[in-house]
């Protein structure tokens, strides 16, 4: 199993980390905070750090900061990649296509870099499952979902150092 030691953070999991103690923001702190201790590196392109100011709370402002001054933000420019391709040639339906571009970003700043993204946006990953299945590139990413299964998912990464299976968009 490939390690695992940068990350695309969705800036949903930037906007929901907070000081309270509401599970969804609690889930992001976490996290957020895990992914700091572990000296893991996060992956940022132009549009996601534009998201990233748009949308982060203070909690996410303070740990980006940190990471900042521990030289672990990798800045990436796009390449070109034909995921747009894939997408558009697709047999989705247009609100799919749409919101599949929509978060397309972070394929594109995850593929150099160990295709391993954190972000809160089933929908978007339930169209990218579709898509792998007929595009293996696709199906090699490793999409989770820190709001929904950030205790897990940090056991687990700390205690076995490898995904679950089905944390990949080719389940």
């Amino acid at each position: 199993m490939k390690k695992r030691d940068k990350w695309v953070i969705d800036a949903d999991i930037a906007h929901s980390s907070g000081t309270t103690e509401h599970p969804i923001s609690r889930s992001c702190r976490l996290f957020l905070d895990f992914v700091r201790k572990q000296g893991y590196f996060i992956v940022m392109n132009k549009e996601l750090m534009n998201e990233w100011n748009q949308h982060k709370s203070i909690y996410a402002k303070k740990w980006l900061v940190s990471m900042y001054a521990r030289k672990k933000i990798i800045r990436h420019n796009d390449g070109k990649f034909d995921f747009e391709q894939k997408i558009a040639s697709s047999s989705l339906r247009n609100k799919q296509k749409n919101a599949a571009l929509k978060d397309i970003h972070l394929l594109n700043a995850s593929r150099s870099y160990g295709k391993t993204i954190a972000s809160g946006d089933d929908a978007a990953r339930e169209i990218y499952v579709i898509l792998a299945a007929s595009h293996k590139e696709i199906a090699e990413f490793l999409w989770v979902n820190p709001k929904n299964i950030s205790e897990t998912l940090i056991d687990y990464i700390e205690n076995s150092k490898s995904a679950k299976p089905e944390w990949y968009l080719d389940r």
